[in-house]
């Protein structure tokens, strides 16, 4: 199961969606394994002074977080 770890400033839902759907496409591509192995870890920094966010998704096709 392929891994991709994007660390971030806060992201519209729209950003986000596009960040995670075009980086695993990319990799799909040039691994040659399907997009529906990979998982994304995503750390946003919401405020400075606020905690990081950690989210997971394991389907890019299911994106509940976004």
């Amino acid at each position: 199961m392929p891994v991709i770890t994007i660390e971030a400033a806060k992201l519209s839902k729209e950003q986000k969606r596009e960040l995670v759907a075009s980086l695993t496409k990319s990799a799909s591509s040039i691994m040659k394994t399907p997009e529906q192995a990979y998982v994304i870890y995503c750390q946003l920094h919401m405020r400075p002074a606020q905690a990081c966010v950690v989210l997971v998704v394991a389907v890019v096709q299911e994106l509940s977080w976004v």
